[in-house]
């Protein structure tokens, strides 16, 4: 069976740890299950009993269900679509990420374009990503080195480190809200909590966006 590069591979399983590993010269490998191929060109893991592990090129793109158990991607991947209930879930580096989950620890370490998170209560870990978009109820969510983020919480704290010309939009209910700009950026800015401290030391400019609210909780704008 030849498997080209940038192919997409899909994944379902109920309640066992899921590994992806691209990169390497080991050809496509799939321990745990066998490896299907669809009539649209596209390849699917036929999960046995137990966990999976596929050993694929780099830039491939996968797909991920799983109700329960971790998932972890290694390597250079294309697309990553993560869907599971409960289960820890690591992506290394990826061109776009979108994770869906109810609980767990979500780990992003690089993701050149788009990066999605929806979870109901989780710790959100993201490295780089040029565009961050995080949805959760609780828990919390961090990002070492963003371009454009988007974060709505009800509860728990976040913590932003932005690069570049700030676009910041930050909404919480019951939230602690701490970003940080690079040094000498002048945003123009909306910081609002209708209950708890509000730091700006940043000057406020034209040169990017930044709006922050919270019903209740600290907000601290900063730069490096």
């Amino acid at each position: 069976m030849v498997v080209e590069s940038g192919s997409h591979f899909t994944i379902a399983v109920r309640s066992d740890r899921v590994t992806v590993i691209a990169g390497g010269d080991t050809p496509v490998e799939v321990r745990g299950g066998r490896l299907i191929a669809e009539p649209d060109g596209r390849f699917r893991v036929d999960a046995a009993k137990g966990p999976i592990e596929l050993h694929c090129a780099e830039r491939t793109s996968v797909t991920i269900g799983t109700t329960s158990g971790q998932v972890e991607c290694r390597g250079r991947l294309g697309a990553v679509h993560i869907t599971t209930s409960s289960g820890r879930v690591s992506v290394e580096d990826a061109t776009s990420i979108d994770v869906r989950t109810k609980s767990g620890h979500v780990e992003v370490g690089s993701c050149e374009g788009p990066c999605t998170v929806r979870t109901k209560s989780s710790t959100v870990e993201i490295g780089q990503a040029a565009e961050l978009d995080v949805s959760t109820t609780s828990g919390h969510v961090t990002a070492t080195a963003v371009s454009d983020a988007t974060v709505q919480t009800v509860s728990g704290a976040v913590e932003l480190s932005i690069r570049g010309k700030p676009n910041v939009s930050v909404r919480g209910q019951s939230a602690s809200i701490d970003v940080t700009l690079p040094t000498g950026a002048t945003p123009a800015t909306n910081l609002v909590s209708n209950s708890g401290h509000v730091t700006q030391q940043c000057l406020a400019g034209t040169d990017g966006r930044v709006e922050i609210a919270t019903s209740s909780g600290a907000i601290n704008l900063s730069c490096r």
